[in-house]
């Protein structure tokens, strides 16, 4: 999937129920059938390698253009993400601006 594709984000304050649950749940319920990207807390923070490396692969699945994770995601998991999907990542920070169908500046800063 293209980085500058405009598609639908989800967009999470803490995804309590994880972000693959999360992202099938959008998917059921806007009937969509690409997620473009995912965007906020993804409450990995303190998961265990085995969770985190399952959850890294069922969000393979999902082809996102843009992974912006922060708040409950934590500094591990969001290294892992970085390193997984690298061509999707963008560090996420407060002011962070993202405008769809548009590269964002400063992936990782």
């Amino acid at each position: 999937m293209q980085v500058n594709k405009a598609g639908p984000l989800v967009i999470t304050g803490c995804a309590h129920a994880g972000p693959v649950n999360t992202l099938l749940q959008v998917k059921r319920l806007g009937h969509f059938k690409q997620i473009q990207g995912l965007v906020g807390g993804t409450h990995l923070m303190g998961r265990s390698e085995e969770y985190l490396q399952q959850t890294i692969k069922e969000l393979r699945r999902f082809g996102l253009g843009l992974i912006l994770p922060c708040h409950c995601t934590g500094f591990k998991a969001t290294a892992k993400l970085w390193q997984a999907f690298p061509q999707a990542f963008v560090w996420n920070f407060s002011g962070r601006v993202i405008e769809a169908g548009k590269e964002p500046k400063d992936r990782v800063i």
